[in-house]
């Protein structure tokens, strides 16, 4: 009986020390990992929410651009950051769950290694032309691969990067072999998809939005299932080319594994407050990321379910990345 009430006691103590932590958090400055360059698609997205943060934390939230390896090297910071809720990150499919498909052996574990706060925001992929390939179609691009085989390429941000998977998954869409040239980065890819060098990329809309309004590209589909407020005359991939499978790309908040639950709770519901702001979600979705904003059981489902799809992708397409 002595046993049970020490235990009780001792149960009743923990949980107020907890609630007291929880209510005393943050004490200080908070940081918020990109493991991306300043200026990309994640980064946006983060600094867009920031100063939302900061308000409501009490406390500066500093964003930390940790670049290189393709997210490798900021998300694994994350990974082994005390799990205090003072360092936290964003994650995406490129460094959470298309390695693992491909095999790609990674200084941390995608699902066991983190703790998912919160669906930040769509991340759509655009397939985009040189605005001086003479296509203006899906069907039109697959086309025109069929019949000047061995003269189109599309660039990506490296072997394996989603945006290489998408170019694989149309090529056999399209009964095609566009080639596939991988560059050290995205903002390389784009340089040259800009000068002719190659004339198919596979880019965020973010990234390649004000070349498509200015003509030097052109949008043929984007990767999802519904039509985007910022390129509404561009089809959807299932209504450019029935039968498309597509993945969503997406913006995933995460922290270390082992967070207390309430510190992650504050956390992921300040986070959902900031993008429901009317300023942060209007600005995010004109960039062409729609506000997503969920959190729950379904996110946490999210890294199994996308390292499931990819896997299949990555077989059916024989593709491994050392």
């Amino acid at each position: 009986m002595k046993t049970r009430t020490r235990l009780l006691l001792f149960l009743g103590a923990l949980a107020l020390a907890t609630g007291s932590w929880a209510q005393e958090f943050p004490s200080r400055p908070l940081r918020f990992v990109v493991p991306y360059p300043p200026g990309g698609s994640l980064d946006v997205v983060a600094r867009a929410m920031a100063p939302k943060l900061s308000a409501a934390l009490g406390q500066p939230v500093v964003i930390d651009n940790r670049a290189g390896a393709s997210g490798t090297i900021g998300s694994e910071f994350v990974a082994r950051a005390a799990p205090d809720g003072y360092t936290f990150g964003i994650a995406s499919p490129a460094s959470h769950s298309v390695p693992v498909a491909l095999g790609k052996k990674l200084p941390y574990d995608p699902v066991k290694d983190f703790t998912p706060l919160a669906l930040l925001v769509k991340n759509p992929l655009v397939i985009v032309v040189n605005a001086s390939l003479p296509v203006k179609t899906l069907k039109e691009l697959g086309e025109y691969g069929r019949q000047h085989p061995g003269t189109l390429s599309f660039g990506t941000s490296g072997e394996g990067s989603t945006q290489h998977m998408e170019g694989l998954k149309f090529n056999r869409l399209a009964g095609i072999e566009m080639l596939h040239v991988p560059y050290k980065g995205g903002g390389l890819a784009l340089t040259d998809l800009l000068g002719g060098q190659i004339q198919v990329g596979f880019q965020t809309i973010p990234t390649v939005f004000q070349h498509i309004k200015a003509g030097k590209l052109r949008a043929l589909a984007v990767l999802d299932t519904e039509r985007y407020k910022a390129l509404p005359d561009v089809p959807t991939h299932r209504e450019a080319w029935a039968g498309y499978d597509a993945r969503m790309s997406w913006i995933l908040a995460v922290g270390p594994a082992g967070m207390p639950p309430a510190i992650a709770e504050r956390l992921s519901r300040e986070m959902i407050k900031a993008l429901n702001d009317p300023e942060v979600r209007g600005d995010l979705e004109a960039n062409g990321q729609p506000v997503v904003a969920e959190r729950g059981p379904k996110v946490e489902r999210l890294l199994r379910d996308d390292i499931a799809y990819w896997k299949t992708v990555a077989r059916d397409a024989k593709l491994k990345v050392d």
